[in-house]
């Protein structure tokens, strides 16, 4: 009786006023639901505890990875060996008494 009686009223009331009480009440129900789901939530965490599931060992491929690991250093040994014998032709030419010289320039 009491519902209906409100509802007659609000009927009566202009349209945005009736929008929004009709959003005030969908809000309410949607914090309820919210609320009452959080609770369930924490309690059934509360009672079984977070459970993390990590992959085994062999569920990962890790060769492709080591292997291009392995191209990268072996190209970088070869810089590192061209730097390094460029280096010692240097030292080499100036100590010759080649000092005043402009050594021949290699391009890449």
């Amino acid at each position: 009786m009491v519902l209906q009686k409100t509802v007659d009223k609000l009927k009566s009331r202009p349209r945005h006023e009736r929008r929004a009480v009709a959003r005030g009440v969908a809000m309410l129900v949607v914090a309820v639901l919210f609320i009452g789901w959080v609770i369930l939530f924490f309690k059934n965490i509360q009672a079984n505890g977070i459970h993390i599931e990590t992959p085994g060992q062999g569920t990962f491929n890790t060769a492709p990875i080591t292997e291009a690991q392995n191209q990268i250093a072996n190209s970088f040994n070869g810089i590192k060996n061209n730097l390094q014998s460029i280096q010692n032709s240097a030292v080499s030419q100036q100590s010759n008494g080649t000092e005043g010289e402009v050594p021949p320039q290699t391009t890449y």
